[in-house]
């Protein structure tokens, strides 16, 4: 091979590599973004300490359905919540069961287990505390902790309901630690 033919392929090569760099950066940047779970608001579907890449891209395709986890801006903060009430819906909790305007809603996600372990631990009789019934606007989600003794969220009146700009991401795939790996969507 010649001196001129073996310069260009390595010109090819570099610029091939330069090509898959850029990809990954973007892809990073725009579809998954890697975050650390902080908190226990999540447990036991996500564990304080868990590696996620957030879902960006399935945000921007379509709005967050019911029970989807999503990712949600909140001060300067990014916190990991699901989705319970949609817009324009009229949400309560009471005697510890989730309501959709007026109809009775199983949380099936719910790990009973976890949940008779906080009862105890906690010693409190109720793992959905009652809420008051609220009607949403026409732009808001109700966003609650899966661990919802122990997690500040939509529930509280000094969060409230987010509304959907406050969305980033709709999704998480968590991996690591590397035998948990798992997409919650």
């Amino acid at each position: 091979m010649k001196e001129g033919q073996r310069l260009v392929s390595l010109l090819e090569f570099l610029r091939s590599v330069a090509l898959y760099i850029l990809l990954a950066f973007l892809f990073v940047t725009f579809f998954f973004r890697p975050m650390q779970i902080s908190g226990t608001s999540m447990t036991p579907s996500l564990l304080d300490g868990d590696r996620v890449m957030i879902n960006v891209i399935n945000n921007l395709l379509q709005d967050p359905q019911r029970f989807d986890v999503v990712v949600v801006r909140h001060e300067e903060e990014l916190w990991v919540k699901r989705v319970i009430g949609l817009p324009n819906e009229t949400i309560a909790y009471r005697d510890g069961a989730l309501y959709v305007n007026g109809e009775r809603m199983e949380e099936d996600f719910l790990d009973d287990a976890y949940m008779q372990e906080t009862l105890d631990r906690l010693g409190i009789e109720q793992f959905n505390s009652d809420m008051k019934e609220i009607t949403l606007g026409a732009d808001e989600y109700l966003l609650v902790g899966d661990n919802r003794p122990e997690s500040l969220d939509s529930r509280n009146s000094r969060v409230g309901a987010f509304s959907r700009e406050d969305i980033i991401a709709n999704g998480v795939l968590v991996f690591w630690p590397l035998n948990e790996v798992r997409y919650i969507g």
